[in-house]
């Protein structure tokens, strides 16, 4: 369905409407939407507010699926789910009209074509008007598209563990350990032990960068953000020092001269 088509829809408020082909423009060909609540409320000419209660009928409508993204600048992305389907079903029509779809059929052992119309003789009837009959397997539906991973299942976490994450998790939240020790323990009930100490590392490099005005409400935000990606990022491999990289280097150095050798 076209984003012009979807903004006369009448159980959208005026904004919404005309927030709908502006989503478009801004996605430039993709399902997704990095622009800023500040520069769509600019296109829109209204108010953030306004643009946040628009936004708000279109993912409650089904059109839209606010992701949160701490990688940009605005913390979130839009997917534009009219635009996913759109594109699934063109794609998907596109691969139903193909050409080559009997040949692909006939070359099958798994989906065979259609055996030839026989018709009685003496019948009146045509072979244009006999109903061909269905076979075993017929043509496959479009793939749906991927599901979100879901996050695999926790094992019970030990008490040594959540100690040393409330012991973490004390200066970082700015509380006794006692209550971090709450905290934590409610937030692994949810997301598990392993994801808390991932988000609680985040913000411990963000608080070093700068200080947080509401560290517990940051730690919920980026647990929220790992649950819609599927799970929190690998970390960075562990640097290395001088000495074993240059250990490396003349292990392939000695491996480079022995082949040359090898040839000689």
């Amino acid at each position: 369905m076209h984003a012009y088509n979807l903004a006369t829809r009448r159980d959208l408020g005026a904004f919404a409407r005309l927030l709908i082909p502006i989503l478009e423009r801004k996605a430039r060909g993709f399902a997704e939407c990095w622009s800023s609540n500040e520069t769509l409320a600019s296109a829109l000419g209204c108010c953030e507010r306004t643009l946040r209660h628009a936004l708000d009928q279109l993912e409650h409508s089904g059109l839209i699926l606010r992701i949160r993204d701490y990688s940009l600048k605005s913390r979130r992305r839009i997917k534009l789910l009219w635009k996913e389907c759109r594109d699934l079903f063109s794609s998907s029509v596109a691969a139903d009209t193909s050409p080559d779809l009997e040949a692909h059929f006939a070359a099958s052992s798994e989906v065979p074509p259609h055996p030839p119309i026989e018709v009685p003789e003496g019948s009146s009837e045509k072979e244009s008007d006999v109903e061909p009959q269905p076979t075993a397997l017929e043509t496959p539906l479009p793939s749906c598209p991927p599901q979100k991973p879901q996050q695999e299942e926790r094992r019970k976490a030990t008490p040594a563990e959540v100690d040393a994450a409330a012991v973490k998790a004390a200066p970082i939240l700015r509380v006794d350990t006692p209550t971090a020790r709450a905290r934590v323990v409610a937030l692994a009930k949810r997301w598990g032990l392993s994801w808390v100490v991932a988000a609680l590392e985040r913000a411990e490099v963000k608080a070093a960068q700068e200080p947080l005005r509401n560290p517990s409400g940051y730690v919920v935000r980026t647990l929220e953000g790992f649950q819609a990606e599927g799970g929190p990022p690998a970390p960075p491999p562990a640097p290395i020092s001088d000495a074993e990289f240059m250990a490396r280097l003349d292990a392939v150095e000695a491996e480079r001269r022995a082949f040359i050798e090898s040839l000689s």
